[in-house]
Formats: C-alpha cells, sequence, structure tokens
C-alpha cells in the first residue's frame, strides 16, 4: 500500500505545481491594445442577443443591465426560445419603452438555434452573446469595443462572475470561476484561449459571417464556434475588466446537469475537432500545453475515487498532524495567490479556507457527470439545455 501512497502523493504534488506555474504565468497579462480608431471615437453598432428559455426570473435585470451600459449605440434582441413561462411577457413590457429591444419569439429549437436567429437579426458591426441569467457591469460593453478598435482581434471575450455568494455552493463555483478565467490571462499571452464564455463574447459579424451558424451537434455550441474561429486563424482578445454577473447552479442536481452538459460537449467537440491535438500548426500553446493539460484535467476527474480512497487511508495509518495542515491549505494557498482579488465578487473571505472539503464534494458531483457525459458521448444520446430552479440570486 504504502508504493501507492508514494504515487499518490507525486502526483498530488505534480498537479500542485502545475496549477502554480499556470496561474503563475497569468500574472504576466497586460490588456489587449486598442487602435487610435478608438481615441478617434470608435462606436459601430452592438448588437446585444440574448437566447431566453424560461427566464422570467432574471430577464428584465438582464436587458436593463444593457440598457443602462456606458456604451449607446446598441440594439438588443431577445429570441424567446418556446418559453413555457412569463419569459416574453416580461420582455414585451421592456419592449413597448425602449425602441432598442426587440423580441423574437420562435418554437423550441435549442439554443444554437436561437442564437442563430438574433444573428441573423441582427444590424450591428459587433454582436455580443448574453445569457439571460446574466447582467453586465456598467462599463462592459466600452470595454469589448475598445478592444475590437484594433483590427487585428476578431472576437473579445469578458470575464464571467458567479454572483450567488450567500451559499456555499455558490460560493465554490465562484471560485471556480476565478480561477478559471485567471488561466485565461495566460491563454492571451499566447493566444490560446479556445473556450468561448456564453455568457460574455463579443464577435466580429464578418467573423460569423465567415464561419457560418452556431451548430447543435454539440451541447456546448461556444466551444464548437470558438475552435471553429480558432482554425480560421482569428486572434481573440480576452479583456478581463469587462464583467458579467451569472447565477450559478443553485442544487446539487442543477450543477450535476451543468458540468454533464460541459462535460459531454467537451467530448464531443475535441472528437469532432481532434486536428487541434498535437498540432503546433494550430498554435503550439494551445496544442502542446493547453489542450494536454485539459486532457489530463478530465483523467484526474476520473481518479478521483483513487484520491480520495488514497486520502481516507492515509489519514487513518499516517496521521501526520503537520503534513495534514499542510497539504489542507494547498488549495487555500493557490486562491489567494490571485492576488489581484478585486471588488464585490471577488472578496477573500473565511470561506476560502472551507474550499478544499467543499471542492472535494464538487469533485465527486464533476466525476459523476464525467461518467455520465461518456456514456452519451459513447451511446450518442443529446444533451439539451441546462436546466435549474432560478432564484435570482446574483447579488
Amino acid at each position: 500500500m504504502d508504493i501507492f501512497l508514494k504515487i499518490g502523493a507525486i502526483y498530488i504534488i505534480g498537479a500542485f505545481f502545475r496549477d502554480i506555474y499556470r496561474l503563475s504565468v497569468g500574472f504576466f497579462y497586460t490588456p489587449p491594445v486598442t487602435s487610435r480608431k478608438n481615441r478617434r471615437g470608435y462606436k459601430p453598432l452592438v448588437t446585444v442577443v440574448i437566447p431566453a428559455w424560461n427566464e422570467e426570473v432574471g430577464i428584465i435585470r438582464t436587458v436593463r443591465s444593457v440598457l443602462h451600459n456606458s456604451y449607446k449605440n446598441i440594439e438588443v434582441i431577445v429570441v424567446d426560445d418556446g418559453s413555457t413561462d412569463e419569459t416574453a411577457k416580461r420582455v414585451q413590457s421592456i419592449v413597448n419603452r425602449s425602441k432598442r429591444v426587440r423580441l423574437i419569439s420562435q418554437i423550441n429549437g435549442g439554443k444554437s438555434s436561437a442564437l442563430n436567429t438574433g444573428i441573423a437579426a441582427a444590424k450591428g458591426e459587433l454582436i455580443l452573446t448574453l445569457d439571460a441569467d446574466s447582467y453586465l457591469e456598467p462599463a462592459s460593453l466600452s470595454k469589448m469595443v475598445a478592444t475590437l478598435s484594433n483590427k487585428k482581434y476578431g472576437v473579445a471575450i469578458g470575464e464571467v462572475v458567479v454572483g450567488n455568494l450567500r451559499t456555499w455552493l455558490g460560493r465554490a463555483q465562484h471560485y471556480e470561476y476565478s480561477v478559471g478565467f485567471h488561466l485565461k490571462r495566460s491563454q492571451h499571452l499566447f493566444n490560446s484561449a479556445y473556450i468561448f464564455p456564453g455568457a460574455l463574447t463579443m464577435f466580429r459579424k464578418a467573423v460569423l459571417e465567415e464561419i457560418g451558424q452556431f451548430t447543435d451537434y454539440s451541447s456546448t455550441e461556444d466551444l464548437d464556434i470558438s475552435l471553429r474561429i480558432k482554425q480560421a486563424g482569428h486572434k481573440i482578445a480576452y479583456v478581463e475588466s469587462a464583467l458579467c454577473v451569472t447565477e450559478g447552479a443553485t442544487t446539487i442536481k442543477g450543477l450535476l446537469n451543468q458540468r454533464t452538459r460541459w462535460r459531454h460537449g467537451y467530448l464531443e467537440c475535441l472528437l469532432r475537432h481532434k486536428e487541434f491535438l498535437l498540432s503546433p500548426k494550430k498554435g503550439w500553446y494551445l496544442t502542446l500545453v493547453d489542450l494536454p493539460m485539459q486532457l489530463l484535467g478530465v483523467f484526474e476527474v476520473l481518479l478521483f475515487p483513487f484520491i480520495l480512497a488514497m486520502l481516507v487511508y492515509s489519514l487513518t495509518i499516517h496521521v501526520n498532524p503537520i503534513a495534514l495542515v499542510g497539504a489542507y491549505c494547498l488549495m487555500p494557498l493557490l486562491l489567494l495567490m490571485l492576488g489581484d482579488l478585486r471588488d464585490n465578487y471577488r472578496q477573500v473571505s473565511m470561506w476560502v479556507f472551507a474550499m478544499p472539503i467543499i471542492l472535494m464534494f464538487i469533485e465527486g458531483v464533476e466525476y459523476v457527470a464525467l461518467l455520465k457525459a461518456i456514456y452519451r458521448t459513447v451511446r450518442r444520446r443529446k444533451t439539451t439545455w441546462t436546466v435549474w430552479q432560478r432564484t435570482g440570486a446574483t447579488n
């Protein structure tokens, strides 16, 4: 048994230093350079497309956050994808008061269909996709437009933070998102960003016309289109200061459904775009560093029962208080490394010291989600929109 403990220890230490490396690289991030055109007043029409399915709880706040942004040359298109609640009625109440908002209702066709409907109706030079359970910080649009004033960028992605921080589940997702988006700093450095946040991505309409529509073969339509855009050679900018606040899963069932969709879509997209694997021509950092690390993360989830069993055994047989405390503090130290934790959504609190236990539980959810995703991939099953009970708890 000791040999397994040694292997496990080496693995954990290796994973720790791998994450240290990825986080450290992110500290070299510098904001994207805007062009002189922006300083001369680059203010193109921006179309904000909001696909919505049964989003009556937060849709009004979402639309208002766009209208109240500092950037005013906008149009908002809400696509009601066959909702069975009062989503359309609530949006119509805003349409009646604002000429900048349009409502398009269609038979339920899925998120990709709703996005394509909105994009086809868009008049803007730039198109922002925004989830209906999210809202923008006041300067987000201005910052993303300023970035795309530089023609070398075809897409700008912002940062998504979880707003429902009152529960342990919301706080855990908040820290997950914070670490995940910090890693996009390093991806910006090496032009290797390949996962666009569906909640906050701005495209040049010309890029979408070149690439084609969102597809529905995968349950993660944003990952599919991002890989297609990468394949076409367009450069992606990460605009860290453009913020979108979203509602994370509020129940364990909702979290499991969400992670199953993410895992399933990830596997589907990698199988379809396998030319990205170990292909330096597609970008050496992406194909030789980022993607292999992501795949390693998939295998790490599969090892979760072994790691958990090893941990329990080591605690019962080889209890060393100093080593135990040191190991427990690894995750809080990683989180506290994000020294730029700023604003109310990223406050460092005592929650950080509970994260190792909470994230261990969430890792168990990820394990079940991955098994379900593998099963669906093998059986070629479809995964639809993620559904959980919205509470509007984004503050």
